[in-house]
């Protein structure tokens, strides 16, 4: 009885499969042609316009560190606000 049934199910299913059209043998088929295309250059982020603010405004940060450190190391006193003592005299 299984055998029926699978032999049914198997004929439907075949009606239902689109057939494969043949290869006409007079007609040749088309010429494969590789895309002979020259690469694009690949982007670097530093010829980009679009960059994120916040990566702009990290980077200014640690170079802005990196001067102060600088000048610190060498005796020079760098500070981010104005001297007010500086007028007053002793």
């Amino acid at each position: 009885m299984t055998y029926w049934i699978i032999r049914i199910l198997e004929s439907l299913l075949l009606r239902l499969r689109p057939a494969e059209p043949e290869p006409d043998p007079l007609r040749p088929a088309p010429p494969m042609v590789a895309a002979s295309r020259d690469p694009e250059p690949l982007l670097r982020g530093e010829d980009s316009l679009l960059v994120r603010p916040y990566l702009v405004a990290h980077e200014r940060d640690e170079a802005r560190r990196r001067r102060v450190l600088w000048l610190t190391t060498h005796g020079v006193e760098i500070r981010p606000y104005p001297n007010r003592r500086a007028g007053v005299g002793a």
